[in-house]
């Protein structure tokens, strides 16, 4: 992998022909499911060791992105999507896809992320995700609301949903 990172950095891409480009574009990107594998088998050790990863990122990544791949690199190294973390390091599924089984491994049926990895294949991830969050498992409704009136006379509502990344909360006023 080494050598078509040496050769785009030496330059000339503009004689290459669309073939050697398109290669070197495929590589680069199995290159990148390596690098995330090797990433996600780090990050699951340092949280085995009992470690916070996420600080360790620093500015390179934001919070959020660091839970991810911390929550995905965990899902990787405990078993729970089995075959992934060969689809990703052999560049068969990018960490987008492997990420969107990750999120919703809890509410997956039996033997569903295996039944859908193949499809890493052949789907972007973010359709690739829809199809996921499809074979999952509804969670159940866990919403509150309350209404009231303002000093003025006025209406408003509140309603609190514990959605797919937290608390979702709508605040509504009638003036």
């Amino acid at each position: 992998m080494c050598e078509v990172h040496d050769r785009v950095e030496a330059g000339g891409l503009d004689c290459w022909p669309d073939t050697a480009l398109k290669a070197a574009l495929l590589a680069i990107e199995a290159s990148r499911g390596r690098c995330d594998a090797a990433q996600a088998l780090v990050l699951a050790e340092l949280v085995r060791r009992g470690r916070a990863p996420e600080a360790m990122f620093g500015s390179k990544v934001s919070s959020r992105d660091a839970q991810r791949r911390t929550k995905t690199a965990i899902a990787l190294g405990d078993g729970s999507l089995p075959g992934a973390a060969a689809a990703l390091a052999a560049g068969e599924a990018s960490f987008e896809h492997v990420a969107a089984l990750a999120a919703v491994k809890d509410r997956l049926p039996d033997g569903a992320a295996q039944s859908l990895l193949p499809l890493a294949a052949t789907l972007p991830p973010d359709k690739f995700a829809r199809a996921v969050q499809r074979a999952a498992i509804p969670t159940a409704e866990t919403a509150e609301g309350s209404t009231g009136t303002t000093a003025r006379g006025g209406r408003w509502f509140r309603f609190g949903f514990d959605g797919y990344e937290g608390t979702i909360v709508l605040n509504g006023l009638e003036a």
